[in-house]
């Protein structure tokens, strides 16, 4: 992890001149796939324009409950009724580029570009059956798995200066990874997902 923020940072710090700008940008409404479910993020992020046509970023996102996704899932699985209660957290950095497809020192202008990051899931199930005879699957389990999300992101953001607005979505797959619990029972859409998608809107400041 240290050695991706390293990176990062000297990536962002490659290249600049003296007339690149600075922003700082944060939301709680970053929602991704890490599961087909989807779960909504706290998302900090850092952006350096290069010229008034590139830019780069760095994202730093922790999941979070808003929603009540940890509720209890009923589900069948062996012939048997299961309720069970998942605790997904997750936390992750993304590095990003962007082109700008006019002048982003005026208004606000289209983006599309790549990103590449990783992502720390952990799970934590708690199962029950309706039935006398508990099945050796049924168990408290918990596990984690660090899965690589690579694909593109488009959206609109204003210029650095001053207040700043980007709204986005993204797209793409997740790399490595594999369950993080032995928990057969779990409905597909608490499942970790092959395919990312994102959406979301972020504030900020820039100078």
């Amino acid at each position: 992890m240290r050695r991706f923020v390293f990176l990062a940072f000297m990536l962002c710090g490659a290249q600049s001149d003296s007339n690149a700008q600075w922003g700082i940008r944060a939301t709680i409404l970053h929602f991704e796939t890490l599961t087909p479910r989807g779960t909504f993020s706290f998302l900090g992020g850092l952006d350096h324009d290069l010229t008034d046509r590139t830019a780069m970023g760095l994202d730093f996102t922790v999941g979070v409950d808003l929603f009540g996704t940890g509720a209890s899932t009923q589900t069948e699985y062996a012939g048997y009724s299961v309720d069970y209660i998942l605790t997904q957290k997750s936390m992750g950095l993304t590095y990003r580029s962007m082109y700008f497809f006019a002048d982003n020192d005026g208004g606000a202008a289209f983006y599309a570009g790549p990103f590449i990051g990783f992502r720390q899931v952990t799970y934590e199930v708690s199962p029950t059956t309706y039935s006398y005879d508990e099945p050796s699957w049924s168990r408290h389990e918990t596990g984690s798995t660090t899965m690589f999300p690579i694909g593109m992101r488009m959206g609109f953001r204003g210029p650095l200066d001053g207040f700043s607005g980007d709204i986005y979505v993204g797209f793409g797959f997740m790399a490595g990874g594999s369950d993080p619990v032995k928990a057969p029972y779990l409905d597909s859409k608490d499942r970790l997902s092959r395919t990312i998608l994102q959406a979301g809107y972020t504030m900020g400041i820039g100078w």
